[in-house]
């Protein structure tokens, strides 16, 4: 199961991702894939249990999440300005009417 979402926020866009899977052996979903990109740059990207945070210099923070947690209203963001926080700030008061647009 896997859900999209792409937003233009005043000059720039952010495509949000999030995968989730029912592992063979496991009672609970887990997340399988997340990230986060502005402008087609990664923000922050996840793979099971191992995200990596962009940062302004070319290093990435590396770090685990658990499994079953979803790691954008986990991750903190840097400033007002920080990719992280516009688009939080804007799915924060967002009110999705129609998940799906085809139906």
């Amino acid at each position: 199961m896997r859900f999209e979402i792409e937003v233009q926020l005043g000059a720039h866009i952010f495509k949000y991702s999030i995968a989730f899977e029912f592992p063979q052996g496991f009672k609970e979903l887990r997340v399988f894939e997340e990230s986060l990109s502005s402008d087609s740059r990664p923000v922050f990207t996840r793979k099971l249990a191992q995200a990596q945070l962009a940062t302004s210099t070319k290093d990435e923070a590396k770090f685990l999440i658990d499994w079953h947690l979803a790691a954008l209203p986990i991750i903190q963001e840097r400033a007002a300005k920080d990719p992280l926080f516009v688009f939080k700030q804007w799915l924060a008061r967002a009110l999705i009417l129609r998940p799906d647009p085809l139906a």
